[in-house]
C-alpha cells in the first residue's frame, strides 16, 4: 500500500519527526498532538485504500471544522485525492447542484447530518427552526463515512472512529514524489472550493497542491512565529495555515457572544487571531460600551476575506492594547493573497477607495480597463466545470496603482450602478459612509426601476438607534463625508445586513432582493 510524500504532506510529516508530542491543536478541553493527527490521517488514508480508493478520487467534506477534519484533510494529501468543501449554508438547492456536479465517489459526513436524512420527523423540526441550516442530501453514488459519534443510523454507513480504533496496516511505504508540480505541465486538482454562484453553473475553484502550499507559506510569513503564539480559531483553512508554520491552533465557537469571546481569548491567553470583520464587530461595540480593551494576550490580528474599512479600524484601534499588530489581507478564492498592508498605517492613509497595499511576493497585478488582473504561483488552475484558465486570472475588482505604488481597489465590476449614464463604484463611496459615527456598515445596491426606466440607488444602513436619514444623507452632500452628487441615494434603509457562508460576507443579491419584495 502506498502514501504519496508530496510537498505539502512534508508539512505534517516533518512535524511529526521533529516534535510528534507538540500539542497542536486545542479542541474544548483536548490537546491534539502532532502524532496523533499523523497517526490517525495514515490510518484514513490507508482504510480508504483498503475500501478501493484510487489515486485522484473526487471526495466531498460535511464535517465540522475540527481535529478530525484536518485528520481527513491530510489523508486524503496523502492520498493524492481531489476534495471538493462545500459551504453549507449556501443552501440545500446549491448543495444539490455542486453534488450532482462534482459526482463523488466518497463522502465524509457528519453523523448528525445523516440523521436527518433518515428521520422525517427530526428533518422537519431541523427546518422549521432554521431555513438556511445545514442538510447533506441523500446520493446514492458516494460511499459514506459518517464522521463524530455513533448515531442510530439506519442505512449502512462506515463510521469513522471504528477506523481509528484499528492498528495501522503493517504493509505500507510512502513514494517521494520525483517531479515539482512546480514543473509539472499536468499538476494534480487536489482541492475544490465553492464561491457564490448560479445553481445552473456552480463555480468550483480548482487549486494543485503546488498553490496551496505556496498560499498556505506566503500567508503563514505574516504571523510571528514565537512559540508561545496561539491562534484562536473556527475555520479549517487558519488551521492549515498554523500548521504550516508550526504553530498551535485553538478552535472556539463563532455562535459566542462577544462577552464570551473575550473571555475565551483571555483565559487561553490566544495571541492570533484571523478572520472577516464582522467578527469583530459585536466585540468592538462591547469594549466601546464598557469602556475596555481586547485581552493583553492579542499580539496580531490577521483581517480578510471582506472590506476593511477606515471606519471599521478606527473603531477596533481604539479598543486594541497599543502593541497590537494589524494586518489586512486582500485576496480571493483563486489567488488566496494578492496584497497586504498594516492596518494602523491603512487607517490613517488618506485615498479615494479602499487601500489594499503592497503586493505579495511572487504575485504579478497588471491593470487593463481599470480592472486587477493577477497571475502568481498561488493562482488556481481552472474551474472545475473549465478545462483551462486564462494565464492572468481576471479578478471582477477594480483598482490603480497610487503614487507609492500601492494597490486601491475602486470597486467591482458587477457591482457597478449605471444611472442617468454615470458609473457607480459602490466600494468608493461605501468606505466614505462607513466612516460615519454610529455606523457599523453600510452599502449601496442598485435596483432597477420599470417606472422611471433606471436604476434607484438604495443604501442600506446596519449600526446605531438613533441614526436618521436627514442627518446621513447632509453629511452625504457636503462636509469629510461628502460623495459625488450622482452617487447620492434615492432611498436610505435601515435593518440588519443579511450575510452569508462562514466569512459573514453582506449578500448583496439577498439584499436586492428584499428591496423588490419590499416595494
Amino acid at each position: 500500500m502506498t502514501l504519496y510524500h508530496t510537498a505539502i504532506a512534508d508539512i505534517l510529516i516533518q512535524l511529526n519527526e521533529k516534535s510528534p508530542q507538540k500539542a497542536i491543536l486545542v479542541e474544548g478541553k483536548s490537546a491534539v498532538t502532532v502524532h496523533e493527527i499523523y497517526k490517525d490521517a495514515v490510518q484514513i488514508a490507508l482504510q480508504l485504500q483498503l475500501q478501493g480508493f484510487k489515486v485522484g478520487d473526487c471526495v466531498a467534506i460535511a464535517a465540522p471544522p475540527n481535529a478530525t477534519f484536518v485528520k481527513i484533510m491530510y489523508g486524503l494529501i496523502f492520498l493524492k485525492a481531489t476534495v471538493a468543501i462545500i459551504d453549507p449554508e449556501m443552501g440545500r438547492d446549491n448543495y444539490h447542484a455542486k453534488l450532482k456536479q462534482l459526482n463523488p465517489k466518497w463522502a465524509f459526513v457528519d453523523a448528525r447530518l445523516l440523521l436527518l436524512q433518515e428521520h422525517p420527523i427530526l428533518r422537519y423540526l431541523h427546518f422549521k427552526k432554521s431555513k438556511t441550516a445545514p442538510y447533506f442530501p441523500p446520493t446514492s453514488t458516494a460511499q459514506i463515512i459518517a464522521c463524530g459519534g455513533w448515531l442510530p443510523l439506519f442505512q449502512k454507513k462506515i463510521f469513522l472512529n471504528n477506523w481509528f480504533k484499528k492498528p495501522i496496516h503493517p504493509v505500507f511505504k510512502w513514494q517521494q514524489e520525483s517531479l515539482s508540480e512546480e514543473t509539472s505541465a499536468t499538476p494534480h486538482d487536489f482541492l475544490i472550493t465553492y464561491t457564490s454562484g448560479t445553481i445552473a453553473e456552480p463555480k468550483g475553484v480548482v487549486h494543485s497542491f503546488h498553490s496551496l502550499l505556496n498560499s498556505l507559506k506566503l500567508i503563514g510569513n505574516q504571523l510571528d512565529t514565537n512559540k508561545e503564539n496561539l491562534i484562536a480559531t473556527y475555520l479549517p483553512h487558519y488551521m492549515l495555515i498554523g500548521f504550516s508554520v508550526n504553530m498551535p491552533s485553538i478552535l472556539y465557537n463563532p455562535t459566542l457572544t462577544a462577552v464570551e469571546k473575550l473571555t475565551f481569548f483571555n483565559k487561553h491567553q490566544v495571541t492570533t487571531i484571523m478572520g472577516p470583520p464582522s467578527d469583530f464587530v459585536p466585540m468592538i461595540a462591547h469594549c466601546e460600551q464598557t469602556k475596555t480593551l481586547f485581552p493583553t494576550s492579542m499580539q496580531h490580528i490577521l483581517l480578510g476575506s471582506a472590506p476593511v474599512t477606515r471606519r471599521f479600524l478606527e473603531r477596533l484601534c481604539a479598543v486594541l492594547p497599543l502593541h497590537t499588530r494589524i494586518t489586512c489581507l486582500y485576496g480571493m478564492t483563486e489567488n488566496l493573497l494578492v496584497a497586504t498592508i498594516d492596518g494602523r498605517f491603512k487607517k490613517d492613509y488618506d485615498c479615494e477607495g479602499d487601500l489594499l497595499g503592497k503586493i505579495a511576493a511572487g504575485v504579478t497585478v497588471k491593470i487593463e480597463a481599470d480592472e486587477i488582473l493577477i497571475h502568481s504561483n498561488q493562482l488556481f488552475t481552472r474551474y472545475f466545470h473549465l478545462k483551462e484558465r486564462p494565464e492572468f486570472h481576471e479578478t471582477g475588482d477594480l483598482g490603480i496603482f497610487d503614487n507609492n505604488h500601492l494597490l486601491i481597489l475602486q470597486g467591482r465590476k458587477k457591482d457597478m450602478i449605471i444611472r442617468r449614464n454615470f458609473n457607480i463604484y459602490p466600494s468608493i463611496y461605501e468606505a466614505t459612509i462607513n466612516r460615519m459615527e454610529g455606523i457599523t456598515e453600510a452599502v449601496l445596491v442598485g435596483v432597477y426601476d420599470d417606472i422611471i426606466h433606471d436604476e434607484k440607488v438604495y443604501l442600506i444602513i446596519e449600526g446605531a438607534a438613533d441614526l436618521d436619514k436627514k442627518t446621513i444623507l447632509n453629511q452625504l452632500k457636503m462636509g469629510i463625508y461628502a460623495i459625488d452628487t450622482e452617487a447620492l441615494p434615492d432611498e436610505i434603509l435601515f435593518r440588519t445586513l443579511p450575510r452569508s457562508g462562514r466569512q459573514h460576507k453582506v449578500n448583496k443579491t439577498m439584499l436586492r432582493d428584499l428591496i423588490k419584495l419590499e416595494n
